[in-house]
């Protein structure tokens, strides 16, 4: 680093915007998912009160999750916690709720459309994640991202720029590059 500048910045060929991909584990699990669970929970302030979680309905979904306990293989680094610890989850916490266990606990307990918002981020990084995805399968989650984008403007009068990133993973970045990045991060 010269005069507070990054040498990096030198070299021509690198575009320090598009050049690095993101960090799916603290951008979708860390970052979307959390904050997903966190506007359910009501911790996170001005969450309209449809979206929040009714005390008793967080009870249900604790015992689901404790209940699945029992039936996670140990291919899973970490077995469910309940949502009253969520502040304490790490990442492989939001992935394996995000990608195994949410659908599953969430489908009789939340509402619909919050279940819709939830599904439409599970599906669409259950392909990302999924090798060889079809070129149409891509163009079908960038649809399901804008939707996700949409839905958190009207489901939850938000906005976090994190979601948009979301969309840049697919349209800022060959195919190649998503793919073996987002393999390299769950093997």
């Amino acid at each position: 680093m010269t005069d507070n500048i990054p040498i990096i910045t030198e070299i021509p060929e690198i575009n320090l915007v598009d050049s690095f991909s993101f960090d799916y584990m603290h951008l979708v699990c860390l970052g979307v998912t959390k904050k997903l669970i966190l506007l359910w929970l009501g911790i996170i302030k001005n969450a309209l009160t449809f979206v929040r979680l009714q005390s008793k309905k967080v009870i249900d979904i604790n015992k689901q999750m404790l209940f699945k306990k029992n039936s996670i293989c140990s291919d899973f680094s970490r077995f469910p916690r309940g949502l009253n610890e969520v502040l304490r989850w790490k990442a492989t916490k939001f992935r394996q709720f995000l990608l195994y266990t949410g659908p599953v606990v969430l489908k009789i307990i939340i509402n619909d459309n919050c279940y819709l918002h939830f599904v439409c981020l599970h599906i669409s990084f259950r392909i990302l994640l999924t090798q060889n995805s079809s070129s149409d399968l891509i163009e079908f989650v960038e649809k399901l991202l804008i939707y996700f984008n949409y839905m958190v403007g009207n489901l939850c009068h938000l906005i976090y720029t994190v979601y948009y990133i979301l969309l840049k993973i697919i349209t800022n970045m060959g195919l190649w590059i998503i793919v073996h990045v987002f393999r390299s991060k769950i093997t």
